[in-house]
């Protein structure tokens, strides 16, 4: 389930004009993502930028939703990307957001802790199963002030989020390789046919 893919693409400054300072990377449930950073009044000195990636959707009104951001989100979407420029992005984020509400095992939530970035997410599906607390946090769907919290928690402390993404790089491997999962597949058939 994991894959390596080269990172010999174009950096994702040139592909999106991200600054220096980009680092976050949401994905599934936009509005609920940037609710949960809107509660957030007082000014910050980080402004993380939120790139939902993944394709655009032709019954989403994109401008509308960047125009009533607050003065404290910086909003970039962008269209269908390849593996390979997903697979650069998440290495210049800090953090995989993925608050989404509907969900089995997401792959982009391997391929994200795959790339060493830790992971906040709702407790959905197979989530729980792929994120324990050495790589990332989860916290309950629909719920902003939640999200926002745990966000400004994990950016508290950079070493911790540091070492939480190497620990998901590590899970990932030992735990959702192809040959792993492949043989935990034959055995789970094994047992329900003979059994």
């Amino acid at each position: 389930m994991v894959r390596a893919v080269s990172t010999n693409v174009a950096p994702p400054r040139l592909l999106f004009g991200l600054p220096l300072d980009a680092g976050v990377d949401a994905s599934k449930n936009p509005p609920f993502w940037t609710d949960a950073t809107k509660i957030r009044e007082e000014p910050s000195s980080e402004k993380p930028y939120c790139l939902i990636v993944g394709g655009k959707k032709r019954d989403y009104d994109y401008d509308g939703f960047s125009l009533r951001a607050k003065w404290n989100q910086r909003i970039l979407f962008t269209d269908i990307l390849t593996d390979q420029e997903i697979w650069v992005l998440h290495h210049y984020a800090d953090l995989f957001v993925f608050p989404t509400r509907a969900d089995t095992l997401p792959l982009v939530v391997l391929e994200a802790m795959a790339a060493a970035r830790p992971v906040l997410s709702t407790r959905i599906g197979g989530i729980p199963f792929q994120v324990d607390d050495s790589c990332g946090r989860l916290v309950e769907p629909d719920n902003p002030t939640v999200l926002r919290i745990a966000f400004e928690e994990m950016f508290q402390d950079r070493d911790r989020l540091i070492a939480m993404g190497i620990a998901a790089s590590q899970r990932a491997r030992e735990l959702f390789d192809w040959q792993r999962s492949a043989k935990l597949t034959y055995e789970v058939y094994q047992q329900a046919f003979y059994s």
